[in-house]
């Protein structure tokens, strides 16, 4: 193409390269080992999100014209009114109208498409989700057992106890407040390891 390189960037990019002027107007080259190909600049665009949503905005993005910057492939985004997945196949044949030659692949839509990229995600929550409810239940298993530990190695001195006159209830406040320093302790060292790797 003999028109004059042009391209438009996102809005982060001036105020890194030209702050406090307009860069309508200035050349730009992308970073390359190659020979710098100087572009005019013609336009500034918001910065965009990535699909990955766990992605900041890429701050610093060129746009070029397809005529300019030809690939073997490009991801095309169209915004529909109302449900976009009967669309699909007519995007289809309108592109092969166009051109029969132009392969059109994984035409999907936006909700597809996060389902895609999120799936890791989802997967790593479930393993996190499965990992959390098997260690609550080693620890439901060690609490019974230091209770039940606890329970027989005052089962002499609560038989005396209810031999000087103390109620059965005395004897119950006291296994549980027992067991109720042991688990706060518990819980309280859980929670501060929970926030320390939850952080991580």
């Amino acid at each position: 193409v003999s028109s004059p390189a042009v391209t438009i960037i996102s809005e982060s990019l001036p105020s890194q390269l030209f702050p406090g002027e307009s860069p309508l107007g200035r050349r730009i080259t992308a970073a390359s080992p190659e020979p710098a190909a100087w572009m005019e600049v013609v336009g500034v665009v918001a910065d965009v999100w990535t699909i990955d949503v766990v992605q900041e905005p890429a701050p610093y993005q060129l746009y070029q014209p397809v005529s300019q910057d030809p690939r073997r492939g490009i991801f095309v985004a169209l915004r529909v009114s109302g449900d976009a997945g009967p669309i699909l196949p007519s995007i289809a044949a309108a592109t092969a109208d166009v051109d029969p030659d132009l392969a059109v692949r994984r035409l999907m839509t936006a909700t597809d498409r996060m389902g895609e990229v999120t799936t890791s995600m989802f997967l790593i929550v479930r393993l996190l989700i499965g990992f959390a409810a098997l260690g609550l239940f080693i620890a439901a298993l060690g609490i019974y057992g230091a209770m039940t530990r606890m329970v027989a190695q005052h089962t002499e001195e609560s038989g005396l106890r209810v031999a000087l006159g103390a109620q059965g209830r005395n004897v119950l406040e006291l296994v549980l407040s027992a067991g109720a320093r042991l688990i706060g302790s518990g819980m309280a060292v859980g929670l501060v390891g929970a926030f320390a790797l939850g952080r991580i």
